[in-house]
């Protein structure tokens, strides 16, 4: 990570601009929690379209079927803060990046996250990644040099096993909004100055949740 993390720890959510990609439905929940949070201004980056399955599964509305996710995504969090400043676009760009203080990819297959980690890890101060498996919510979190080692060394190993860590089957809702809940408040706690923890792993066989809706 760049030094440019040492001037901005303790930014002030008002101040804070954040970008997400991948809005299925843990990005889409990623992005809903963060314009609650009174951002300055917000950056959704997904191709694709809103389909039938997604619809209640992944917090998408019946209207929205045949939109891109991230215009669909966009109008969602003009509702819950009408004075948001969103940018929308199809792919991660170098020029899109810049202002952003946090970066949060989620659900990406092993190749695009490496994707988007090669545009934006000497340029933003947080990073997270998200990710459900078949029983687990898992995070991944870079905000200094030594956590940004660790997620590449994890990142890696992902590739080696051309492991798809996000299963085609719909999240359910709830646990895309606890998953989205974790990471969010990893950045809360790294505006506040703490520490963020690098790997936050939750068990959902011990919540009695499936991590899947069924097919």
């Amino acid at each position: 990570m760049s030094r440019r993390h040492c001037k901005t720890t303790q930014v002030p959510s008002r101040d804070l601009s954040a970008l997400v990609v991948g809005l299925h439905g843990i990005g889409r929940q990623v992005a809903a929690q963060l314009a609650s949070l009174g951002l300055h201004g917000l950056t959704l980056i997904d191709a694709g379209r809103v389909c039938p399955a997604e619809v209640a599964a992944q917090g998408y509305f019946a209207a929205d079927v045949g939109r891109c996710r991230r215009h669909a995504t966009a109008e969602s969090c003009h509702q819950r803060n009408p004075g948001l400043a969103i940018e929308t676009y199809a792919r991660v760009s170098s020029r899109d990046l810049d202002p952003h203080t946090a970066v949060l990819a989620c659900g990406l297959e092993p190749r695009a996250e490496q994707a988007v980690w090669r545009h934006v890890r000497d340029r933003v101060a947080f990073y997270g990644s998200v990710h459900i498996t078949a029983r687990t919510i898992q995070i991944r979190i870079a905000w200094d040099s030594r956590s940004a080692r660790r997620y590449e060394r994890w990142l890696c190993r992902q590739d080696a096993g051309r492991r798809v860590i996000a299963g085609p089957r719909p999240i359910p809702l709830h646990v895309a909004a606890i998953a989205a809940g974790l990471v969010v408040l990893q950045l809360e706690r790294f505006l506040a100055g703490g520490k963020p923890a690098h790997d936050v792993r939750l068990d959902l066989s011990t919540l009695g949740l499936p991590a899947r809706n069924p097919a």
